[in-house]
């Protein structure tokens, strides 16, 4: 992972943690301690999809080397 995605990523971890009142309540959710979540630097791939539900921040933002953020075609003016 590069050092832009790698930030994204830390950034977007953060965000998500904060929308689920903590790194307590995160783990709670997810059915794990509290020690695991606190270890993350990123979220890890098999629970991104799950951090996404819970916290409403995209995959690709959670992990854009995993999941690349497709171009919005629909609101794209030179599609027109």
């Amino acid at each position: 992972m590069n050092k832009t995605n790698q930030a994204r990523a830390e950034s977007a971890l953060k965000l998500a943690i904060a929308r689920c009142h903590g790194v307590n309540a995160m783990a709670e959710k997810l059915g794990i301690t509290h020690s695991a979540v606190s270890q993350w630097t990123i979220c890890p791939t098999p629970r991104c999809l799950e951090v996404e539900k819970l916290s409403g921040v995209p995959r690709y933002d959670l992990r854009p080397d995993i999941y690349p953020q497709e171009k919005d075609t629909a609101h794209d003016p030179s599609n027109t």
